[in-house]
């Protein structure tokens, strides 16, 4: 699978992305709030076409969940994730594709929570800033040349704008 490869908006994210959140459900604790954010989140905004998914828990919930999900076959990443964010990652065949999951998981009200739900929202409701994003992910891809570093490197400043676009929209709601 060729990761920094830029894909089309497919309406089927929506139906992988209900696949991951029911088996999901079934594995953590309810009080887990189970969020599609990312650019498959987004109608119309193409991307990598990686479900990108981010669950939120009790601070005191990590570790437990961090091994529910590995013995669900999700991939730990020590490399990838933050302090406040543990990243998984799963590929798995769907209609002859492989396909892939990336898992966000923090604790209720952290940074990467907040940050991740406002900048899917603040996209659903704003087109204009969903072709802008587009035009960055296309330029990315086309430079990087699928090198992960660059590609993140490319999108960088841009990405951190929205954010605080995002995050502010939503403080002033």
């Amino acid at each position: 699978m060729e990761k920094y490869r830029f894909r089309r908006y497919r309406k089927d994210f929506l139906l992988l992305y209900r696949g991951e959140f029911a088996k999901l459900r079934r594995i953590l604790p309810r009080s887990a709030s189970i969020e599609h954010v990312g650019s498959t989140a987004v109608e119309g905004l193409g991307g990598k076409g990686i479900i990108d998914i981010v669950i939120a828990i009790p601070k005191s919930d990590i570790t437990k969940a961090n091994g529910l999900l590995e013995d669900a076959q999700y991939e730990f990443r020590t490399d990838a994730g933050d302090r406040d964010r543990l990243f998984f990652n799963k590929d798995y065949v769907s209609r002859g594709k492989m396909r892939r999951v990336h898992l966000h998981l923090t604790y209720y009200n952290s940074k990467a929570f907040i940050e991740m739900v406002a900048v899917r929202d603040y996209l659903r409701s704003n087109r204009c800033e969903v072709r802008r994003y587009e035009e960055v992910k296309r330029k990315a891809a086309r430079i990087a040349r699928g090198s992960g570093e660059e590609y993140k490197r490319l999108k960088k400043e841009y990405l951190k704008s929205l954010t605080k676009k995002a995050v502010d929209n939503r403080s002033a709601d």
